[in-house]
């Protein structure tokens, strides 16, 4: 059920989880959008990640923009910064600025979770993939991190 809500909300137009929260319930579909969503169904089930179809995804909670072809985070990959978020902050006083390379970045997880939860950083991010270096960007947009994070 979770899978049809998340696909749902990515076909309705000007619907985002936390208005679907508030309503409780899913918005009306037009015609044109059940067409869509019986086509990101059909992905769903012929082995497509959820994240691909609808282009986000959840990381220590924040919501990411994903595109096709680009690395999913794991649930593993959230343990990673949160052991690093939790070395910066028992590690650093808050006042003292620390330096974080995330090196094979993809879409900035790991370095955007860190600037985040850790207001004391500036993150850099590396990837071989210029595609992801791209999503990274964007994501730092969105989280409206762009003074504290680069990605090259």
């Amino acid at each position: 059920m979770n899978t049809l809500c998340a696909l749902w909300e990515r076909v309705a137009v000007n619907f985002t989880p936390t208005d679907i929260a508030k309503e409780d319930r899913l918005p009306i579909l037009s015609q044109d959008q059940f067409v869509i969503l019986d086509d990101l169904v059909e992905k769903r089930l012929n082995g497509i990640p959820l994240a691909h179809l609808t282009e986000r995804q959840f990381f220590l909670g924040m919501e990411f923009a994903i595109k096709k072809g680009l690395y999913i985070p794991r649930k593993e990959t959230e343990l990673l910064a949160q052991t690093a978020i939790s070395c910066i902050t028992s590690s650093f006083q808050k006042k003292q600025l620390v330096n974080v390379i995330d090196v094979c970045t993809g879409i900035g997880t790991v370095a955007l979770a860190i600037a985040n939860y850790c207001n004391n950083t500036i993150v850099y991010g590396s990837d071989i993939f210029e595609p992801a270096i791209d999503m990274a960007i964007i994501n730092s947009n969105h989280f409206n991190l762009e003074e504290r994070s680069t990605f090259l």
